[in-house]
């Protein structure tokens, strides 16, 4: 698999525990290299994720560490 669809799995199982049965859409993932807060690799990645109810736009951070994407911080709330 791609790094993109590792990420969405990532943050699909995330925002599923973090708000269950709300998850409408998971999407729209950006990568960043050269990240002080992803010490391992620098490599990190933000992703976008909807919900059924307000707040409705959450986005996720994660960080790659060796061949996986780990949960950083999020759901950071905006639209």
């Amino acid at each position: 698999m791609d790094d993109a669809t590792l990420v969405r799995l990532a943050a699909s199982k995330q925002a599923g525990l973090d708000r269950p049965g709300e998850v409408t859409h998971v999407g729209q993932v950006e990568f960043y290299s050269d990240n002080a807060g992803c010490p391992q690799t620098g490599e990190a990645s933000s992703i976008l994720v909807r919900y059924e109810n307000p707040p409705k736009v959450g986005i996720y951070i994660f960080c790659k560490a060796r061949a996986h994407w780990q949960y950083a911080d999020g759901p950071i709330y905006g639209e």
